[in-house]
């Protein structure tokens, strides 16, 4: 059964980033050198291997690395006309935000970030948004939630209480947000951490590092706090 419970929210910090924690690992580096048949033999180190794999992908042309890079991201997920089709749009302007799958927005962020350093010429820097949110309550099913793992669907919630209705998030989600299943909230999150909450902050509370688009957080960089209430399952 679904309750409402009551929140305070405070928006710790508002900072963009232009890369998400944990994406470009040494094990998607080492994999993409295999795929690119380099030869890694005489690499002393992490940083060596990236070096290669940087001047594997810049021996080809940019569409070529562009379309090796995305089906390493998204492998079966995605169909080999949609990615040449995608290979074309990474040069604009924040091609996650034009991709109509929210589920697949993080992945061609993640693309572009390789991409990027590869061929800074034809691929603009990428921008993402962090922000460091502190969430409390002295609601008992609202204080039961934040004691547990973060709920996606929840954290969304809450999130998009601090903005306006005009917001691109409570445009297109307005009817999940207030209610009901909410699948798409785990692709809207990036990535997120927990982080040490403030030392005055009052019982109840936990503090989180968030990772997503300039579209989705974008709204809340010159918000303080709020009250929210919120669904939660």
């Amino acid at each position: 059964m679904s309750e409402v419970a009551q929140f305070e929210v405070q928006v710790l910090n508002y900072e963009e980033v232009h890369h998400i924690p944990g994406d470009w690992t040494g094990k998607d580096v080492l994999e993409l050198l295999s795929i690119l048949e380099v030869d890694t033999s005489d690499a002393a180190g992490e940083a060596d291997l990236r070096d290669l794999l940087l001047m594997g992908l810049s021996d080809m042309d940019s569409d070529a690395s562009a379309d090796i890079v995305l089906e390493y991201v998204f492998g079966d997920t995605m169909t080999k006309g949609v990615r040449q089709n995608l290979v074309q749009d990474l040069e604009d302007d924040r091609p996650w935000e034009q991709f109509a799958d929210p589920t697949k927005q993080a992945g061609v962020f993640r693309a572009v970030t390789l991409l990027q350093e590869v061929f800074p010429k034809q691929f603009g820097i990428p921008d993402a948004a962090r922000i460091r949110v502190q969430l409390s309550s002295q609601d008992k099913d609202g204080a039961a939630e934040l004691r547990g793992a973060m709920d996606p669907a929840l954290l969304v919630r809450l999130l998009a209480a601090g903005m306006a209705d005009r917001s691109i998030l409570r445009r297109l989600f307005d009817e999940a947000i207030q209610d009901g299943p909410f699948p798409e909230a785990q692709a809207i999150v990036w990535h997120l951490e927990s982080i040490a909450a403030p030392a005055d902050a009052q019982p109840n509370t936990t503090a989180l590092e968030v990772y997503s688009s300039i579209q989705w957080l974008g709204p809340l960089e010159d918000v303080d706090a709020y009250q929210a209430k919120v669904v939660i399952d």
